[in-house]
């Protein structure tokens, strides 16, 4: 049991990491095409690591969106990850809604 929470806890801290690194990276672009060329040189870098054999990224920036897919979504058929790409997340989830709770306390918009 001890196995499992330690490797969940793992995988918890490797994405909260890859979501900081992701916004240190972004933060200060201003061009939308050089957000896409940043984001495709991290996406492929980190598939080719071998981290994982594709994945989706989504970045809003004001009223900028930007969405695409990278590397396969099922290695057997080798079909490719795209915008429309349904990912099974689990638990990963809850990162997702505590980085978006401490934002809000951070604007001031929430206070516990």
């Amino acid at each position: 049991m001890k196995i499992f929470l330690y490797i969940l806890l793992g995988l918890i801290i490797i994405v909260l990491c890859i979501i900081g690194f992701a916004y240190y990276k972004i933060r200060n672009v201003n061009d939308t095409k050089d957000l896409e060329k940043r984001l495709d040189e991290m996406a492929e870098t980190f598939i080719k690591k071998g981290h994982t054999p594709g994945l989706g990224l989504a970045v809003v920036k004001g009223n900028q969106i930007f969405v695409k897919g990278y590397g396969k979504s099922n290695l057997e058929n080798g079909e490719l990850v795209s915008e429309n790409t349904i990912f099974e997340i689990g638990s990963v989830t809850k990162t997702f809604t505590t980085l978006m709770l401490q934002q809000f306390v951070n604007e001031g918009q929430l206070k516990f």
